[in-house]
């Protein structure tokens, strides 16, 4: 709960307050004036709340429906009474603090004279609606991604997307291009989700796969020769760059991704995912069933 969003409470308190007393009063009023010294409040309560995030767009939906019968202005913090209390005061300076007993002076003359109103609150002739800012980069790293799934075909599918429309010009092509995705788009983005965690977690081990010299066994492997945790693996890089193991296996009648699987980081979060991929597409299997589907692939 930050600043602006306590504000924004108080805003909210402050025309709840108000309509109550309203409902007592036996008197007219002819014009209303709320005040707050948060710019970022006031500029919120400008918005259409679904602009907002949830928590604002309710508060500002709330405070809104009275929009024709308040007006809200910016108080300088030092012309703020409630500071008196919110930033600390002794009882023999308060008891002496005129702000508190009778406000800013100013607020005895015409509003023509109230304290000029920042920038942000002012209204602008723009009709264009909702601003949004576009951020690029041009690395080709999407580790940022795969960390907001909790469902493995669903990250297999966004990234399937993201692979189609990479190299699509413009924005009526990536609209034209929204047909069913084809088996071969999501093998190829399950294999570019498994090599970017493995060069996240195998850096070290892939660099030397890449650059080694020495001789290569039937299997295509490389042996590390004690250079890293993966030796008794006997790994190795696929067509794709992609670390697979080796081994006896080799010598089975097996198929090729059971001879030699993908290697997966034991603690990551896409490894959960496949796991719990695993787990509930083969209909909650038991530990060691769920381990042997998934060890026929990785």
């Amino acid at each position: 709960m930050n600043i602006p969003r306590l504000e924004l409470c108080a805003a909210s308190v402050l025309t709840k307050l108000f309509i109550k007393v309203r409902n007592v009063l036996d008197f007219p009023i002819h014009k209303v004036t709320f005040w707050s010294d948060s710019v970022i409040a006031l500029c919120w309560l400008k918005k259409a709340p679904h602009l907002l995030r949830p928590f604002e767009s309710n508060r500002v939906a709330e405070i809104q429906k009275m929009d024709d019968q308040v007006s809200w202005y910016h108080v300088p913090s030092g012309d703020n009474p409630a500071d008196s209390l919110s930033r600390g005061q002794l009882p023999e300076e308060f008891m002496k603090n005129p702000l508190w007993n009778s406000g800013p002076k100013w607020l005895l003359f015409s509003d023509t004279e109230w304290p000029k109103q920042p920038e942000q609150l002012l209204p602008s002739g723009s009709t264009s609606g909702k601003e949004t800012c576009l951020l690029s980069s041009t690395s080709n790293d999407i580790s940022f991604i795969y960390s907001r799934f909790s469902s493995f075909k669903h990250l297999i599918k966004v990234v399937a997307f993201m692979l189609r429309w990479k190299n699509l010009k413009s924005l009526d092509e990536r609209r034209g291009e929204l047909r069913p995705l084809e088996i071969s788009e999501l093998e190829t983005a399950e294999r570019k989700i498994v090599a970017m965690i493995q060069r996240e977690r195998f850096p070290k081990e892939l660099k030397l796969l890449a650059t080694a010299e020495e001789s290569k066994g039937d299997d295509n492997s490389v042996p590390f020769r004690k250079a890293t945790s993966l030796d008794e693996l006997n790994p190795f890089l696929d067509e794709h760059d992609m670390i697979r193991v080796g081994g006896r296996l080799k010598r089975s009648d097996l198929i090729y991704t059971q001879r030699h699987p993908v290697l997966l980081p034991s603690r990551h979060h896409v490894t959960d995912l496949i796991i719990r991929d695993t787990h509930d597409s083969n209909l909650h299997a038991g530990i060691q069933a769920t381990l042997y589907i998934i060890r026929q692939r990785y």
